[in-house]
């Protein structure tokens, strides 16, 4: 028997349940959620003291070896949750219809007082092409590739997504070391441990140079910096939870950083 306490001032007992050894944390939520439905696995979140980190859904109560009949589960509810692929789906929905509202309304005086329905160039024709295309793989791939460890919030870049998606056993949180998969666009994880940012980043300065825009140029900058950051944070926990991580593998920029 455990029982569920609030990690609240109050530190009351909220409800009691029966477990045995081969129950898994995720087990003891569902019958937590049985007593309170307004709630739902992955907006509880347990510990075994306030000081220690949440428990993962995979753990078995008898791999607790503090764990014993009588003991307490601090509980938190984490508050209403999103999950992860509704939060990209309309990150990157957005994009789409703010490019397409200037691009459709070319002749609309609100927009382009000058403008005296000149037609769009052929420039401007591919700039939209590969504007919309990039953020449509993007839906694809969080719909179709993507797994994420928590359900709750170019070609070379689907390629190293792909590589991703083989990496993470369907179902699990397995973590391995990146490595090429025999793909050519996947060559580059000889060289570095984001290679999806190191595509990502090209495309945009591809994407500069056709339309010689500042702000084209502006985004490739502050985005390829917020990039670089991300990577090298990944960069860092590979090195730490990998011991035969590949010495000679940069972050993102080959040989460089």
């Amino acid at each position: 028997v455990v029982s569920t306490q609030s990690t609240g001032k109050t530190g009351k007992t909220l409800l009691t349940v029966d477990v045995i050894k081969t129950d898994s944390i995720l087990d003891v939520k569902k019958k937590h959620i049985k007593e309170k439905s307004y709630l739902y696995p992955s907006r509880i979140c347990y510990k075994l003291s306030l000081k220690d980190k949440a428990l993962s859904d995979d753990v078995k109560i008898g791999d607790l070896e503090t764990l014993t009949d009588g003991s307490v589960f601090y509980f938190k509810d984490l508050g209403p949750q999103i999950g992860w692929a509704t939060v990209f789906i309309a990150e990157y929905s957005g994009p789409i219809f703010a490019y397409l509202i200037f691009y459709l309304c070319n002749n609309c005086s609100w927009i382009y007082p000058d403008n005296e329905g000149a037609p769009h160039t052929t420039v401007q024709n591919l700039a939209c092409a590969c504007y919309v295309g990039h953020y449509v793989k993007r839906i694809l791939e969080t719909i179709f590739i993507h797994r994420f460890s928590k359900a709750t919030m170019p070609i070379g870049n689907l390629s190293t997504h792909l590589a991703f998606k083989n990496m993470r056993p369907p179902g699990t949180k397995t973590r391995v070391i990146p490595k090429p998969n025999g793909n050519p666009f996947c060559a580059l994880f000889n060289l570095v441990s984001c290679p999806n940012y190191t595509y990502e980043v090209v495309s945009w300065i591809g994407f500069t140079v056709l339309t010689q825009t500042f702000f084209s140029g502006l985004f490739a900058l502050v985005g390829g910096g917020q990039m670089l950051q991300w990577a090298l944070g990944k960069h860092r926990n590979y090195k730490k939870e990998f011991e035969n991580y590949p010495k000679n593998r940069k972050a993102m920029i080959p040989f460089i950083l």
